[in-house]
């Protein structure tokens, strides 16, 4: 059994990657303006990829 379960986190860990690089990936088309909510983009990637590690989510993670 622990390794479905680990089969599943790893499931989750990629999808995690995966949906933080398409949202990095749309801005090379549309590169955002240079305005604080950069900060807030760049802020959910350094939290996606610490969720993806195993770390827990943290409070203001949405």
């Amino acid at each position: 059994m622990p390794s479905r379960r680990r089969g599943l986190l790893h499931t989750a860990q990629h999808t995690i990657l995966t949906a933080e690089l398409d949202r990095w990936y749309a801005m090379r088309g549309q590169p955002p303006t240079p305005d604080p909510h950069f900060v807030v983009r760049d802020e959910r990637l350094h939290a996606e990829l610490s969720h993806a590690s195993g770390a827990p989510p943290s409070p203001t993670r949405s």
